[in-house]
């Protein structure tokens, strides 16, 4: 006969409002055999983890502990224990969040033959991670955190924690996944500014291909910060081969063409791509040849797209363009770059040039990923002339959850 004590808590704080943070919740069977057949907190991150057979199992005898022994046992005293907990928790966090999100995006991604996805976002405040699935492999960029620069911490003590809470998070992803941990590429990102995303960290040269809408990209997992391939940009894509039949387009900002190859395969008549990175125009040359792409009639120009703007007829515009693609850079200060960019407060200027060469009924794809971003149309020259919709949400793509992740739109010339 079983005996079953639910214990519910309400927690106020100390200025006597309800506390809106995670309560942890544990439903606790008292049964001849291990195993907890329901849990009234079904969508609890904190909640035990479901066994294959869809129901909640409880931990091994050696490990379970009486509620009210639990309740009123006293707090482990060292900070490393409550370390060590710590990082048991978020990890534990994660995996939860990880099997929950793979439940909803296997079965869109097999569907649509997509094989490069975001599967986790940052979805946990105390989990800032962002996992992206490449074929058979998986990217983790770590996030840095106040606690792991806490100078009133032990530094030994700070990297046991880190070191744990990572060895946790790739645990999880082998388990989850089905994937061996060698699969498994870890990074960090710190604030960075420019193109220090796109420094090198290191040099293995290896590649593979990814398939997305039906075109194939070459992405380097390991010696960049980034891969090659922005997914946040998935649904934007798919809109530029959708408006690029028998038109002209001007791809600004290039990185590795994955713009121009949709703008190709949806008919453009011809393309000029643009960056100031030779690393990168020779991968977007690649990507190109990949997908069998007629390189007469799609050009790449190495320039410094500020100060190409700038000349009265910059090499390539010849009679403008139908349709232009502007995706810049938060800010940029390279070397090589004449003058720094700052989107935030240079995208007026940056708007208004690029405008010179949209032809009449062209439109401008514009978009960047400044999380705070407020667009100033009252200061583009012929604002009555044009015409710009909003598609952030629209092109925000089901494996993104965040709308600050970039904004997106479409300026069109009446």
């Amino acid at each position: 006969m079983a005996c079953t004590c639910l214990v519910i808590t309400a927690v106020l704080c100390c200025k006597g409002d309800f506390f809106r943070g995670v309560i942890g919740c544990v439903l606790f069977a008292i049964t001849a055999g291990r195993e907890v057949r329901a849990c009234v907190f079904s969508n609890c991150d904190l909640c035990a983890s479901r066994g294959s057979d869809g129901r909640m199992h409880a931990p091994p005898p050696s490990e379970q502990v009486e509620p009210w022994a639990q309740a009123t046992a006293p707090a482990k005293p060292t900070a490393e224990r409550d370390s060590a907990q710590n990082s048991r928790q978020r990890a534990q966090l994660f995996r939860n969040r990880l099997r929950k999100n793979l439940r909803r995006l296997r079965p869109w991604a097999q569907r649509t033959g997509i094989q490069a996805y975001r599967l986790y976002d940052s979805d946990i405040p105390e989990v800032r991670l962002i996992v992206e699935r490449y074929g058979e492999k998986l990217v983790v960029w770590e996030y840095a955190r106040r606690a792991d620069h806490d100078e009133s911490r032990d530094e030994n003590e700070r990297t046991s924690e880190h070191e744990a809470f990572l060895s946790a998070v790739v645990t999880a992803l082998s388990e989850e996944c089905g994937q061996p941990v060698e699969t498994v590429v870890v990074k960090r990102r710190e604030r960075q500014r420019g193109r220090a995303q796109y420094q090198k960290v290191a040099s293995t040269q290896r590649e593979q291909i990814v398939e997305e809408g039906g075109h194939r990209f070459l992405v380097n997992l390991d010696d960049y910060l980034d891969t090659g391939l922005f997914l946040d940009h998935r649904a934007t894509r798919a809109l530029v081969q959708k408006l690029s039949s028998g038109r002209r387009v001007l791809n600004l900002f290039g990185y590795t063409g994955s713009f121009t190859v949709y703008a190709a395969a949806g008919g453009a008549r011809g393309s000029l791509t643009i960056d100031l990175s030779n690393t990168y125009l020779d991968w977007a040359e690649r990507n190109l040849r990949l997908n069998s792409i007629d390189r007469l009639r799609h050009r790449l120009l190495r320039a410094d797209v500020l100060a190409w703007l700038r000349e009265p007829q910059p090499q390539g515009a010849e009679d403008g363009f139908d349709l232009i693609v502007l995706d810049p850079p938060t800010f940029s200060n390279s070397k090589r770059m004449r003058d720094t960019l700052d989107i935030a407060r240079d995208h007026p200027w940056l708007l208004s040039q690029t405008l010179r060469w949209l032809r009449p009924g062209g439109q401008l794809l514009f978009s960047c990923n400044h999380r705070r971003f407020a667009l100033r149309p009252h200061e583009l020259p012929e604002a009555q002339s044009l015409h710009i919709a909003d598609l952030t949400q629209q092109t925000l793509p089901p494996d993104f959850h965040d709308p600050r992740t970039r904004c997106c739109y479409l300026i069109s010339r009446r």
